[in-house]
């Protein structure tokens, strides 16, 4: 978990720009290892 936080944290800092797609939700599996399997992410402007 703490290296997945890392990941994460060092993701956004290099890409501040990162957002989320909208309109395209996360869809999430598993029951006792609950992660997503896509998370649809656009650079900047191109995800409005």
């Amino acid at each position: 978990r703490e290296q997945m936080c890392l990941a994460v944290r060092l993701l956004l800092e290099r890409f501040p720009d990162l957002k989320l797609v909208p309109g395209k939700q996360p869809v999430f599996r598993g029951w006792e290892f609950r992660a997503p399997t896509t998370l649809n992410v656009a650079f900047g402007g191109a995800a409005q």
